[in-house]
Order: structure tokens, then C-alpha cells, then sequence
């Protein structure tokens, strides 16, 4: 019985490990992106903080392709051009672009 137990561990147990790396990757998604679409966020509170081993820091706001927008600030992206792949987007920003 348990050379049968330990059989079973030995094959079910690496068999399970990889259907569930498995079903993580092949998982597919939509999203109903269309050029034209426009949508408006508002930065309503955003704070962060990073370590790397003795290093440390933090800031506040929401970084987007390198700018950091503060909270409160109102964001307009206008879907431009979109792909299987890529999304292209033009950002306005309390009104400047």
C-alpha cells in the first residue's frame, strides 16, 4: 500500500505541477478596444514603494511612459491605432496634450 502511495506521488505530483504551470499560460483574453474609443481616468490616490536588497524608495503618483502624474490629475487616452499586439494611444492631461 504504500509503495503504491509513493508510485502514485512520484507520477501524480509532477503531472499536477505542470497542469497548473500549464493552464496559467495558455489562458486567452479579449479586449474590446477600438480606434476612436476614448477614455478619461482620474489619479485618485496612487503611492508606491520598491527594495532591492539594502536599497529602498517610494514616491507618490502614477507613472505612465516615464511621466509621473500627481493625484488629482485627470488623464483623456484616445485609442489611435490597435493590433493583435499593440495599442496606439494619444494622452491628454488637464487639457495639454
Amino acid at each position: 500500500m504504500v509503495k503504491k502511495l509513493k508510485k502514485m506521488f512520484k507520477i501524480g505530483l509532477p503531472l499536477l505541477t505542470i497542469i497548473l504551470v500549464l493552464s496559467t499560460t495558455m489562458v486567452r483574453a479579449e479586449y474590446n478596444v477600438s480606434v476612436g474609443q476614448a477614455n478619461g481616468y482620474v489619479v485618485s490616490t496612487s503611492n508606491w514603494t520598491i527594495a532591492i536588497g539594502d536599497n529602498s524608495g517610494g514616491g507618490t503618483g502614477f507613472n505612465l511612459d516615464g511621466n509621473n502624474y500627481t493625484e488629482g490629475s485627470s488623464l483623456n487616452i484616445e485609442v489611435t491605432s490597435a493590433s493583435t499586439t499593440t495599442v496606439g494611444y494619444n494622452l491628454t492631461v488637464d487639457g495639454d496634450e
